[in-house]
């Protein structure tokens, strides 16, 4: 029966290391997103600048409203990045964490000692969650960015329309 126990510990701390670094890379690919917007967003700031610089002086005020649209957007978008970012770092404590509670539940099989398999099980169940947790965290951030995207999108729209 004890052998039985600490075989699961072993097992179950395994699939939550595994889930804890599946959220990690989640969270790596949502920093990477969100920097990809955030250098999106730059380049688009400085062209509006370029633009500006090259304007007549009647055009001048309706790229200006554009372009503290975009320093807007711009601003918005490493915040979120860096919100994604900090995620990520969590995520990646958390992964740790799991990987060291499933070491800790293989030398608790080798011993047997089944107190110590249960508390690796509920270490990895905690960094599965929090993983998890960073993961959302990122995914949320993502969606924030996401959706100052469309509404600048609208804004300029709406402005293109007014110009």
């Amino acid at each position: 029966v004890v052998k039985k126990e600490l075989k699961k510990a072993v097992k179950k701390t395994k699939e939550e290391a595994d889930r804890a670094a599946a959220a990690k890379v989640d969270a790596e690919a949502l920093v990477a997103q969100a920097k990809a917007e955030a250098d999106e967003l730059a380049a688009k700031e400085a062209t509006l600048q370029a633009e500006f610089d090259a304007a007549a002086e009647k055009e001048k005020q309706v790229i200006l409203e554009k372009l503290e649209l975009a320093q807007a957007a711009s601003e918005k978008a490493i915040a979120d990045s860096g919100d994604a970012a900090a995620a990520l770092i969590e995520a990646e404590t958390a992964a740790q964490d799991a990987e060291q509670a499933k070491a800790d539940a293989e030398k608790a099989a080798e011993v047997r000692d089944v107190e110590a398999a249960n508390a690796a099980i509920a270490q990895a169940e905690a960094a599965e969650a929090k993983a998890k947790a960073e993961a959302e965290a990122a995914e949320a951030a993502k969606a924030a960015a996401e959706a100052a995207k469309e509404k600048k999108a609208a804004e300029e729209a709406e402005a293109a329309q007014a110009g």
